[in-house]
């Protein structure tokens, strides 16, 4: 019963700030540009703001589980390394190819993991949760880069080539990545941060998750849900179920447990970012399958995720 309240009361807030957002677009309190301009603000501002801070604040002699880490990326990258083998061989569409390859891995750590994590660890996980943004926020937009671009082309052609250009400077430009390097540059030189300075950045952070979460709700669109109906389920299944089936079950057979298993969760149990949706709309993928799998992967993480946890939490893996 302990276990099950305690499940509850992580799970049920998350989606509460998602069903507000939710609402508030139905009611037309905030329409699709103000959750636009609240989305800009929050990658732009909020959430580097948050990691930033996470990072900094980390002591630097503090253990954090390199192979956790390395367990993740080499996770990741096998999951979009067999995406690009197998989803040309099933799929005609170019256009859905790069988005179905890049929905299989990018999980959305940073605006639905973080509070997550937050709530699972309260005292602080030892910046375990902001050094997994260092390694996945960049695997993510490089191979999401790689996948949409080489599929962008319509047809059942091969696509066009992957251009290496568009790849470095999708990384450089993306706020989050600027947040975990000055985050990282501070803790690594202990850079003195004046106490005015600090009390705005933490002022900043503190509104990253709640409004993320709010903005992803109002991003939900049920109808948006036209046909589709056997790929959607194909995806919700192997990106909420088998994915985190397997990887989950061989961090637990090499002996993860704690925080690193927690962080592991998210990464590989966390629905398909809201970015992606973006990125496969810029870049000439299938936006609107992309903004589907996005919907339908958050609405049901939530059974999902709550059942994760219960059952971690009741095994005692963390």
């Amino acid at each position: 019963m302990t276990n099950l309240l305690l499940t509850t009361n992580i799970v049920l807030p998350i989606f509460l700030l998602m069903a507000v957002g939710f609402c508030c677009r139905q009611l037309r309190i905030v329409n699709e540009a103000g959750f636009s301009a609240i989305n800009k603000a929050v990658f732009r501002i909020f959430l580097p703001a948050s990691l930033c801070q996470s990072i900094m604040s980390i002591d630097p002699d503090s253990i954090v589980n390199p192979s956790a880490l390395l367990f993740a990326a080499v996770g990741v990258t096998v999951i979009f390394l067999l995406g690009c083998l197998i989803v040309p061989r099933l799929v005609k569409d170019n256009r859905r190819r790069g988005v179905i390859i890049q929905d299989l891995y990018r999980s959305n750590y940073a605006i639905f993991g973080l509070p997550v994590c937050e709530a699972l660890f309260p005292q602080g996980d030892g910046g375990m949760a902001a050094m997994m943004v260092v390694i996945a926020i960049p695997l993510f937009n490089a191979y999401s880069v790689i996948a949409l671009e080489r599929y962008r082309d319509h047809g059942e052609g091969d696509g066009g080539k992957v251009n290496f250009r568009k790849i470095f400077l999708g990384i450089a430009k993306n706020p989050l990545i600027h947040g975990c390097l000055i985050g990282l540059v501070i803790m690594q030189l202990h850079i003195p941060i004046p106490q005015f300075a600090a009390a705005t950045l933490s002022k900043l952070a503190v509104i990253a998750s709640p409004l993320a979460l709010f903005a992803l709700g109002g991003a939900i669109n049920p109808q948006a849900l036209r046909g589709n109906t056997k790929s959607l389920c194909a995806m919700v299944f192997i990106r909420l179920l088998f994915i985190p089936a397997i990887a989950l079950s061989a961090a637990y057979a090499l002996g993860y447990r704690g925080v690193a298993f927690a962080v592991m969760m998210i990464v590989f149990a966390s629905p398909c970012a809201v970015s992606s949706y973006t990125m496969a709309d810029q870049m000439g993928g299938d936006s609107e399958f992309a903004a589907q799998v996005v919907m339908l992967t958050t609405v049901f993480s939530a059974f999902t995720m709550f059942a994760l946890i219960f059952l971690c939490k009741t095994l005692g893996i963390f």
